[in-house]
C-alpha cells in the first residue's frame, strides 16, 4: 500500500511541478483581456468600481537604514469610491474594500520582470478572473479582470 501513495505522491508533485515550470515560463502565452473569456456572451459590463493596478518594483524601509528593494502593488480607483481601494503603510498590496452585488473591473499592468497574476483570496468568482498562474501575464501587459462580487 505505501508503494501506490507513494506513486501517486510523485505523480502529483511531477505535475505539479510541470505546471509550475510552464506557468514561470510564460505558457500558455497570455497576451489578452481575460473579460472576453469569462462573458461569451459579450454583453456590456457596466461596472460600479473601476481601479487600475500596477505590480512595479519600489523601495521600502523595511530596516533602519537604506531602503529595501521589493515588489509591490500600486494602484488607483478611476471609477467609483475612491476609498475603496486602501494602501497600508509599509504594505506590498492594498486591500480592496468591495460589497456582494458590486460589479468591479480591475485594469492590472505588470511592470515587474518576471510574469505575474493577482489572486483574488477571499472571494469567489469565475476561475477566469481568479488569478491561476496558468493565467500569468508577462512583463508590459496587461489583464483585465471584470466580475460581480458574490459574497
Amino acid at each position: 500500500m505505501p508503494d501506490i501513495k507513494n506513486a501517486k505522491r510523485r505523480t502529483l508533485l511531477r505535475a505539479s511541478l510541470t505546471s509550475a515550470l510552464l506557468a514561470s515560463a510564460g505558457w500558455p502565452p497570455m497576451s489578452r483581456t481575460a473579460s472576453a473569456q469569462s462573458n461569451p456572451t459579450h454583453v456590456p459590463f457596466a461596472p460600479d468600481l473601476e481601479v487600475e493596478l500596477r505590480a512595479k518594483k519600489d523601495q521600502l524601509a523595511i530596516w533602519p537604514g537604506s531602503a529595501t528593494h521589493v515588489w509591490r502593488y500600486d494602484g488607483k480607483v478611476t471609477q467609483g469610491d475612491a476609498g475603496a481601494l486602501v494602501f497600508l503603510s509599509d504594505v506590498y498590496v492594498p486591500v480592496l474594500r468591495v460589497r456582494r452585488g458590486q460589479k468591479v473591473r480591475i485594469d492590472f499592468i505588470n511592470e515587474l520582470p518576471e510574469p505575474t497574476i493577482i489572486h483574488w483570496h477571499g472571494l469567489l468568482m469565475p476561475a477566469a478572473m481568479d488569478g491561476h498562474p496558468r493565467n500569468a501575464i508577462s512583463p508590459g501587459q496587461h489583464f483585465r479582470y471584470e466580475f460581480e462580487v458574490q459574497n
